[in-house]
């Protein structure tokens, strides 16, 4: 019987040991939901680096009614100022490029890239505790922040 506790014992600081030893930035990898529905992001880590791309779409494909000749065609970042770059799919594209953790429960120093505009904006993402992520995006002044969800 003492073997047993022991053994028990044992295990318990070996998971414990293994908790402790994960990134506390990671809390953010895994998959979400953008604040209006339209897509999911997967935000993951790479040697202390965290990104996100787009691995769902509510609508992957140009509607019926594209006035640019793309009606069901799947979406590609038409918007991208660099032409070179017009044809990539919107499916797999990197979004959330560059964030570090900052401590706590904060990532910034990165940016984020919209295919709806074009554009990229530095960024900052903040997790809630109610477990959703506040991503901030333009800065403070002009700046605005959405709330996306687990999903």
């Amino acid at each position: 019987m003492r073997a047993l506790i022991v053994g028990l014992f044992v295990a318990v600081l070996g998971f414990s040991g293994v908790a402790a030893a994960a990134d506390p930035g990671d809390a953010i990898v895994g998959t979400w939901l953008t604040n209006d529905g339209s897509s999911k992001v997967q935000i993951s880590n790479v040697q202390g680096v965290y990104g996100g791309q787009v691995v769902w779409l509510k609508e992957p494909r140009f509607p019926a009614d594209d006035r640019q000749g793309m009606a069901g065609q799947p979406k590609v970042d038409r918007l991208n100022p660099d032409a070179a770059l017009r044809n990539r799919p919107v499916m797999g594209l990197a979004i959330l490029t560059g964030l570090h953790f900052a401590g706590g429960n904060s990532w910034n120093g990165g940016t984020i890239y919209s295919p709806a505009n074009g554009k990229s904006f530095p960024c900052k993402l903040t997790l809630a505790p109610d477990g959703t992520l506040n991503v901030s995006a333009g800065g403070s002044v002009f700046g605005r922040t959405v709330v996306w969800t687990r999903g």
